[in-house]
């Protein structure tokens, strides 16, 4: 008689770290999506209401999580008086969270584009479309174009990537670039710490466990290493607090919550400390810092990598499944 019994299919693979260590699962679905390739302008003369001038034109793409960063600009001649324009998206990126839908961003020859958001500013009008960070007006992606018959009048385009869990994957400047990279860019992982399990000083472990062929040229500097970026206006060692101006896209720690500065442009922080109470918020929720917009993305941390380019053109990683650890 056999004593062997049949397998019942459960996974050997232990993920996790031993404590004090921590631990997080990063999704291949939860990298943000790319930012568009310009939107294709077609003039069509004599069907709209839009004046002499270069009409420019910007498009993001919508997740379930929210919206990405901006296409690069696209600009075409508008001749008559009372022109319109068929505005058509560019292929769907699939490296990162599935795009459900999209935004137009549009103005004249002067000035920043706006979101086209008004109901009789394109055919078909704009819907509303309810992401995890609340409702946003586009159209879904089964509509690949739209008829744009007037400018935008509503918000300024995104200037954070909040269309993942986790922010799109950099494009990697070739080997050899003129940029300040020189082919290499940096990447942050967002990782919840709300027990502070997560410490600056250890490095970070990594696994990828999906084994997923990289991008031709692509690879990752291990290990990676943990930072929570102090609020700017703090001198570290010191007592005194510092007017600076933040770029978007700053992080910084506060009380253990993880910000993201959202404004437009570089701006300064409040003349005067604004204290550690106001950055006490809950996920989701904005604080407004002088002319600085701190986004809050909760109880979070951060991992450092940095991607390297070895190619002759510039590439972005393959998005996949990142196992990161701290022993």
């Amino acid at each position: 008689m056999s004593n062997i019994v049949s397998s019942k299919g459960y996974s050997s693979s232990y993920r996790g770290s031993n404590t004090p260590g921590a631990f997080y699962q990063v999704l291949t679905s939860d990298f943000g999506a790319n930012a568009p390739a310009a939107p294709t302008l077609t003039l069509r003369a004599a069907t709209g209401t839009l004046a002499s001038s270069t009409a420019n034109v910007k498009i993001t793409w919508i997740t379930a999580e929210g919206v990405s960063l901006p296409s690069v600009n696209a600009a075409i001649v508008i001749s008559g008086a009372n022109d319109g324009l068929t505005v058509a998206i560019p292929a769907i990126p699939t490296n990162g969270a599935t795009v459900i839908g999209w935004q137009v961003y549009s103005q004249g020859s002067t000035g920043a584009v706006l979101l086209d958001s008004a109901s009789t500013s394109t055919v078909p009008s704009p819907i509303s479309i309810t992401t995890t960070q609340g409702v946003v007006t586009g159209f879904p992606i089964a509509t690949t174009s739209i008829f744009l018959n007037s400018y935008g009048t509503g918000a300024g385009v995104p200037t954070v990537d909040l269309s993942g869990i986790q922010p799109a994957l950099p494009s990697v400047p070739a080997a050899g670039s003129a940029t300040a990279a020189g082919g290499s860019a940096d990447y942050y992982f967002i990782v919840p710490n709300a027990g502070s399990q997560w410490k600056n000083y250890k490095p970070v472990g990594v696994m990828r466990p999906d084994s997923v062929a990289e991008t031709a040229g692509i690879s990752a500097s291990y290990p990676f290493d943990c930072q929570s970026p102090l609020y700017p206006g703090a001198t570290p060692g010191a007592s005194t607090y510092t007017q600076v101006s933040v770029a978007p896209g700053t992080y910084m720690v506060m009380g253990g919550n993880l910000f993201v500065a959202t404004q437009t442009g570089s701006q300064n922080i409040a003349a005067s400390f604004i204290g550690a109470a106001a950055f006490q918020v809950t996920k989701g929720t904005t604080v407004t810092d002088g002319s600085v917009t701190w986004y809050c993305l909760g109880k979070a941390t951060l991992v450092h990598a940095r991607f390297e380019n070895t190619g002759n053109a510039a590439a972005i990683p393959t998005a996949q499944e990142y196992d990161l650890y701290e022993n």
